[in-house]
This record gives structure tokens, sequence and C-alpha cells, in this order.
């Protein structure tokens, strides 16, 4: 079974039999990340007529998922080097390594850390275990503390960490798979819950309840895996997604909370009666889920017509979200992805964030007489660098959605400075506030002739240092 790299075990048997499969799978070769469990006995036993599309839906998507982490288990050793121009030899003698790697912990995609944790600490403050640690370039996850409950993969901005069982690419393709064309155009709901919620379903289904036509189940490490961009990619791509605390008094009820403000976030910024699209439940004493999602159901948005799921990493994919669904208003949430950096009349239009800002959302060009300093909300990661650098201390980066922060073409103007010219070239040096206020704090230091220098630029001084 060793040349198989995606498989789907799906089955009416009870847990312990599709576990025994599994591990046999595992022990032939296959890779544990490229399998996938379907367990139809959370649905309800109704004639093949009625479940038959259901179970097939099921397994196409599961399968599109198993895809998906094949895919992940080959890329991460690359992805991890910073180096993906690896030669098709060294790519196929490293395969099984990767493949069959036992992998646990998030794993952590180098170059998506951005700014290599100078100023970001997102991770590590949302981690209540205090797994993460940034003493070197990339956060670094102390396995003995690491829960694996997702929180840290699920509020990071870029994506850098992903959960190695329900990574950004095989969410996904799940929504590729919900979003293809199909002849029943009933409402489906995909219905995301952890190991535990998956037992409960299957005891429901077995005392007469169960799940009807139209779900998929999908397991999920925990709910706090989930963030706003899944939600915000399910609503773009019009897929309804629900996702199920099974009981708010396990271990990790304090990482859930951030999935239940994501999925309020998210529902804050639509516009009736697309907010029935996103939603989380953490299941109160004597709950049923099977009754949860069938009051799910009559509530969401039947789809139309073939949806456009986003593709690539998880700022390119939110950048291809449509708009058409969101209010115009702006949402403020602590789980939200998308930022704006307000700044205060301290800026001096020095420029120290557009030279700082690793991707490029702060620039400072002149136009005319003047330098303008410009932010587009979505490049940015929320880093916090430019926050960080501020001399003046003039910037706070905030959680906030508009609709068009997901444009790259959408540009706010921050502040005007007029421009400041070199003394003997003529050439554009800088804002005349910023460097009246350096050349001031010189000269008040007893250096006259070293302030006077300021209104200089480089080149000049070079060459004037080389005719001495």
């Amino acid at each position: 079974m060793s040349h198989i790299s995606s498989l789907v075990i799906a089955g009416l048997c009870d847990s312990d039999s599709l576990e025994a499969v599994r591990s046999s799978a595992i022990g032939a070769g296959v890779s544990k990340l490229a399998i996938q469990t379907v367990d139809f006995g959370v649905y309800r036993r109704e004639a093949d007529g009625v479940m038959g599309p259901t179970w097939a839906a099921s397994v196409l998507a599961h399968l599109e998922k198993a895809r998906a982490a094949s895919f992940v288990a080959k890329a991460k050793t690359m992805l991890a080097s910073g180096d993906t121009r690896i030669a098709r030899r060294s790519l196929f003698f490293s395969l099984p390594k990767v493949m069959f790697e036992p992998v646990e912990d998030p794993v952590m995609v180098a170059e998506r850390c951005v700014p290599f944790h100078r100023a970001c600490r997102y991770c590590s403050e949302v981690c209540e275990y205090s797994a993460i640690a940034h003493w070197s370039s990339t956060a670094q996850i102390d396995s003995q503390k690491c829960v694996r409950c997702g929180a840290c993969a699920a509020i990071c901005p870029s994506g850098a960490l992903q959960p190695p069982a329900f990574s950004d690419d095989e969410y996904l393709a799940l929504l590729r798979s919900f979003a293809s064309p199909s002849e029943d155009p009933s409402r489906r709901l995909l219905l995301l819950t952890c190991d535990e919620g998956i037992g409960r379903l299957r005891s429901e289904a077995a005392s007469g309840k169960g799940l009807p036509p139209g779900v998929t189940v999908t397991r999920v490490p925990c709910a706090a895996a989930l963030g706003w961009h899944h939600f915000i990619w399910a609503v773009s791509s019009n897929v309804a997604v629900l996702s199920v605390c099974p009981t708010g008094k396990c271990s990790r009820s304090l990482e859930v909370k951030h999935v239940e403000e994501a999925a309020r976030a998210v529902a804050l910024s639509l516009a009736a009666p697309d907010a029935t699209l996103a939603k989380h439940i953490t299941l109160v004493p004597n709950q049923a889920i099977s009754d949860i999602v069938q009051g799910s159901l009559p509530a969401v948005v039947r789809r139309t017509d073939r949806s456009n799921v986003p593709r690539g990493s998880r700022l390119e994919a939110t950048r291809q979200c449509s708009t058409i669904r969101f209010e115009v208003r702006p949402v403020r949430s602590p789980s939200l992805h998308t930022f704006d950096a307000q700044v205060s009349e301290k800026c001096t239009v020095c420029g120290i964030c557009s030279n700082v800002c690793p991707v490029k959302a702060f620039t400072l060009p002149s136009e005319g007489d003047e330098l303008v300093l410009k932010f587009r909300p979505a490049l940015c990661t929320g880093c916090r660098v430019c926050e960080s650098d501020c001399p003046e201390r003039a910037i706070n980066v905030i959680r906030e959605f508009v609709p068009t922060y997901l444009s790259p073409d959408t540009v706010r103007v921050k502040f005007k400075g007029e421009i400041e010219r070199c003394r003997s070239c003529g050439k554009v040096i800088g804002s005349k506030s910023s460097l009246k206020k350096l050349h001031d704090t010189l000269a008040r230091g007893g250096t006259p002739q070293l302030a006077e220098t300021v209104y200089i630029c480089q080149e000049c001084k070079t060459s004037s240092l080389q005719g001495l």
C-alpha cells in the first residue's frame, strides 16, 4: 500500500473498527496525514435513495481533504527549509522520510512568518499553556507543553503556523468539493467537530436521531483550530459552515472562546440572510448536536451557482474573497485577520514605517512638493513592527474588518508632509518636519555642524568626504 498517496476509509462499523483499518494502513506505509475516515454511523440509517448522495458527498469531500493532506506532508520539509528549489532527484529520495515522518505539533512554514517574530506575538499571546517562545527567528513550540488544540495556527494572520491534521490546504480542498457542480440542489452544511463530537453524534444516531441528508461531518483537532479565515473563506464560497464544541467544560474551553468570537465577528460583517452561513455552537448540558443541526439547516442559504473558492496562502486566499455578501460597516474583534493602522497627529512623516514594513503595507511616495504616507490594509499582516519602531509612537495597529480592505487596490492616505530637498543637489531626502526635529535635537546637543548635515543627502556627504 506504500504507493497510495490518499486514502479515505468509510463505513458504518464501530469507531474501533475504523481505527483498526486506519492503523493497518499506516503500518503498510501510508502517511497518516493522507488518511481520512468517514464515519457513516453519525448519519441517520435511512434508505440508500435518501442517504446515498449524502454519503457520496462525504467521501468525495474527504478525498479532496486527503489529497491536500498528502501534499502538505510532502511539502512540509521543503517549506520549512525556506528553499523550494529542490532538484527532482533530491525530492525523490526525500519523499519517504517526509511522507512517513510522525507530525503532531503545528507545522511552522518559516518564510510565511512575517517579520520573523520581531514584534508579532499573536500565537504566543493566544496560547494558554505557554508552549510558544520567540527566542529564535521563528516561533518555537515546546512539545511537552503543547496540547495540539490549534489555537495558535488559527490566530496566525499569515498562516505561518499550520495544524498538521487540518491545514489551510485541506480546508480549502473541502470547500472546493462543496462548491463543485451538483445535481442535488438541496441545502448543504459542513459540520466541523472534534473526536468527542463525532462520538456523541454516533451515540445520537444509535438512539434514533442522527444527522439528516445534506450534512458532511469533518473532524478537526479541536474547535479552537478554527479561525476567522475559515468562516470568511466559506462565506465567500457560499458554503455554510457550523462548528460545534461538544462540551464547554473540557480543558480547552478558553481556546474555544476564540472561535466563538471569530464566528460572531463574521456574522456581524454579513448582510442578512447570509449571516446564517457562519456559526459556532458550544453545547450546554443535555443539548444534542443533531438538534442543533436540524435547527440550522432551515436557515442555510441555498447555493444557486458554482462558487469561486479562493486559493493560495492564507493572505492570498483572503484577498480573493468576494465582498458582495458583506455590509459596508467596520467590525472590530480580537479574532480578525484584517488590520488597520491608525496614525495620530504626532506623525512627522519620517518614513520609518515604510522602511521597516516587511510587506510594504506602508509606503511614502512623493507627490509634487509633498510626501504622502499611504497604507494598504489588504497587505498588512498585523505584525506591529511599524508600531514598535515609530519614534513618535504615532501608529496603533488595530484588528478591523471592512470589505474594501480585502482589495489590494484600497489605499488609505494617512498623512502628508512638505518635502525637504538636499541643499547641495536638490534631491528629495525626506519630510521637512521630521528633519527639522532631528536638526533641532542635534543643535541642542551642542553639535551645530553635525546638525546642518541633516539637510544633505548621503551621496553628497560621501562626495565631500572623498574630496578632502
